[in-house]
């Protein structure tokens, strides 16, 4: 299944900025697993757009929770099914 997840980030910069050196890698990682096929980040910085392949959609969020500013609580997904056209 894929799964195209909206993230919002909420928090101030100088409270996310010490967290990105391991987003950033822990959204690699994800990315080599193939759970992340694409990431966009939208230009005020604010949302993040992913495309998430998993057996469904708990497991998709389980993947998404690895991401140290979901963690932290700085980063809430919403997730959609969704099928190429």
């Amino acid at each position: 299944m894929t799964f195209h997840a909206t993230g919002t980030i909420n928090g101030s910069p100088a409270t996310i900025k010490p967290l990105m050196p391991a987003e950033d890698a822990a959204l690699n990682q994800l990315k080599v697993e193939g759970v992340v096929t694409h990431a966009l980040l939208s230009t005020d910085r604010a949302q993040v757009f992913l495309l998430v392949t998993s057996n469904d959609e708990p497991t998709a969020r389980t993947q998404l929770d690895r991401l140290p500013l979901t963690q932290t609580g700085h980063l809430r997904f919403a997730l959609q099914e969704v099928t190429a056209i």
